[in-house]
C-alpha cells in the first residue's frame, strides 16, 4: 500500500489486498439501501433485501477492522429510507439531482418484508447491531476444521523445537515447527485445504528402518514461523494431548518476533535464553517428562 494515492475499485475487493493495522482513520457514508442506482454492476444498496444489503455492509466493515491499527477509529455516516416504492419523491422525467447519480423511479422491486409503506426500515440500527455481533477472525472459518486439524496433529502429528549454536555469529538460533508426516494422502490432502503448507515425501529415500513404512510418506509442515504461530493461536482450544506444546510453541515464536526487532541487545540477549528455555520444555513434553507451569 502507497501514501497519498487515490484507490479506486471495489471497496471490498481493494481492502482484502492491503496488510493489517495500516489505517489510523476511516469516514464514509456508505450508499443506502434501495434509494439510489450508481450505474455499477454489483453496487451496494440494490440488494433485494434489506439482510442481503446488511450482510454486504458487514463484510466490509470487518475488512475495515482488521485494517484499522488499535488505536485507530471509524466514522460512518448511516441514514435511513422508508419502506416505498419508487424511491423518493422523483418520477419519470423530473430533473436528476446533482451528477453523482440519480434517484431511481424504475428501481427493481425491494423486499421489506413486514414493513408497512412509510415505515422507516432502520437501516443505522440494524447495521450497529449487527457489527457489534462477535465473529471468527481467524483464517480457518470452520470450527469443525479447527478441531479436525487439531486432532490429526494431537494423534498424528508434532510439535516440536529445537535450537543449535551458529557458527557464524555465535549466537543461539531456536525455531518450532508443526508437522503431520503419513502415508495416508487424504489426510495430508485435507490438512492442506484447511492450512495450505508445504508437502514434502519423507521417505524418499527407503524407509527408515524401524520408524516408517516402506509405503509413499509425506509431510504437511507450515514452514513459516509467523503462519505457525497463526496456527497454534487457532488451533489452541482445541488441543487435548498437545496443549502444553502448542501453548510453549506459540510463545517461542512470539519471542522469535521480539528477538528478531531487539537486534544485538542486551534485551535480545534475554530473550535468547527465554527461547532456549521454552525449547527445552517443549522436548521435555515430547518426551513425556512433567512440565508444571500455570497460565
Amino acid at each position: 500500500m502507497k501514501l497519498n494515492k487515490i484507490y479506486q475499485g471495489d471497496v471490498l475487493a481493494v481492502l482484502k489486498t492491503w496488510p493489517d493495522e495500516i489505517v489510523d482513520c476511516v469516514v464514509t457514508s456508505p450508499p443506502y439501501w434501495g434509494l439510489r442506482d450508481y450505474g455499477i454492476e454489483g453496487q451496494l444498496g440494490l440488494e433485494p433485501t434489506l439482510d442481503e444489503y446488511l450482510d454486504k455492509l458487514t463484510a466490509v466493515f470487518r475488512e475495515v477492522r482488521r485494517v484499522l491499527k488499535p488505536h485507530g477509529t471509524a466514522w460512518v455516516n448511516m441514514g435511513d429510507a422508508y419502506a416505498s416504492a419508487p424511491a423518493g419523491n422523483f418520477k419519470e422525467g423530473m430533473p436528476k439531482p446533482g451528477d453523482g447519480g440519480q434517484y431511481r423511479s424504475n428501481k427493481p422491486k425491494m423486499q421489506y418484508g413486514n414493513l408497512k409503506p412509510k415505515d422507516l426500515t432502520g437501516q443505522p440500527w440494524l447495521l450497529a447491531r449487527a457489527l457489534q455481533t462477535p465473529y471468527y477472525i481467524g483464517k480457518i472459518k470452520s470450527e469443525i476444521d479447527r478441531a479436525w486439524l487439531a486432532a490429526i496433529i494431537d494423534g498424528e502429528g508434532t510439535i516440536t523445537a529445537n535450537a543449535h549454536l551458529r557458527k557464524d555469529d555465535g549466537r543461539w538460533r531456536t525455531r518450532c515447527d508443526v508437522f503431520v508426516t503419513n502415508t495416508s494422502a487424504a489426510m495430508l490432502d485435507e490438512c492442506c485445504r484447511i492450512w495450505p503448507a508445504s508437502r514434502r515425501r519423507h521417505n524418499a529415500g527407503g524407509a527408515r528402518k524401524g520408524r516408517y513404512s516402506d509405503k509413499p510418506c509425506s509431510r504437511w509442515w507450515p514452514e513459516h514461523s509467523e503462519k505457525t504461530s497463526l496456527l497454534l493461536s487457532e488451533l489452541y482450544p482445541y488441543f487435548i494431548v498437545k496443549k502444553k506444546q502448542c501453548l510453549l510453541g506459540w510463545n517461542l515464536l512470539e519471542f522469535v518476533k521480539d528477538g528478531r526487532r531487539l537486534g544485538k541487545s542486551q534485551a535480545a540477549q534475554e530473550v535468547r535464553d527465554k527461547r532456549r528455555l521454552l525449547v527445552r520444555l517443549i522436548q521435555d513434553c515430547n518426551h513425556e517428562k512433567m512440565v508444571v507451569f500455570s497460565i
